[in-house]
């Protein structure tokens, strides 16, 4: 795509079409719209400008994909972690708690 052959006809309808199969909207709820949005702010900040109440962030699926897998497996973890702990002695437990 070049400027010449865009013109007043297209108006981004096509292209974010295509865009929808490698990237993912990043819901707002969720941790990384908010750390994300805080740096767009600070970034556009330097300008003298602030995101567009329409603004909308989205990240390649692959890298949104191992972020919530990345969560998923912290919760397994945590999950071995007091089957462990649960184990320890009292005195380890002290021991583990004063570590973390």
């Amino acid at each position: 795509m070049t400027a010449k052959k865009y013109d007043d006809r297209r108006d981004g309808r096509r292209a974010e079409k295509q865009l929808q199969s490698w990237f993912t909207s990043v819901p707002q709820a969720d941790h990384l719209n908010q750390e994300l949005t805080e740096a767009l702010t600070t970034f556009l900040a330097g300008y003298g400008k602030s995101p567009s109440t329409a603004c909308r962030i989205s990240v390649t699926s692959d890298f949104y994909q191992s972020q919530n897998n990345r969560s998923a497996d912290d919760h397994v973890l945590t999950h071995l972690l007091i089957a462990v702990a649960s184990r320890l002695s009292p005195e380890e437990r002290v021991r583990l708690r004063a570590a973390l």
